[in-house]
């Protein structure tokens, strides 16, 4: 987990990526034409994964946050931003 970079607020395509804040919400985008998924893993297990959005097309949103460390993985057809409220 520590080799992972450290979450942007914005990218583009699919990536991973360490999240190392406190849990709060983070307004979402995504200006692709197919999917976007972004998930959070938390440690061991599938029951510490959180699907926070999995969708199809351009997208705008919140999403929750648990507090860190976790993996984040961004699953996207373009660009996509993530940045605190």
């Amino acid at each position: 987990m520590e080799t992972a970079p450290l979450l942007p607020e914005s990218g583009s395509w699919d990536s991973v990526f360490l999240y190392a804040g406190d849990a709060q919400t983070l307004a979402a985008t995504h200006e692709g034409d197919a999917e976007f998924r972004v998930l959070q893993w938390n440690g061991e297990g599938s029951e510490r994964t959180a699907t926070l959005v999995d969708t199809t097309g351009a997208f705008e949103g919140d999403l929750n946050f648990s507090a860190g460390p976790s993996v984040i993985r961004v699953t996207a057809t373009g660009l996509w931003a993530l940045t605190p409220r």
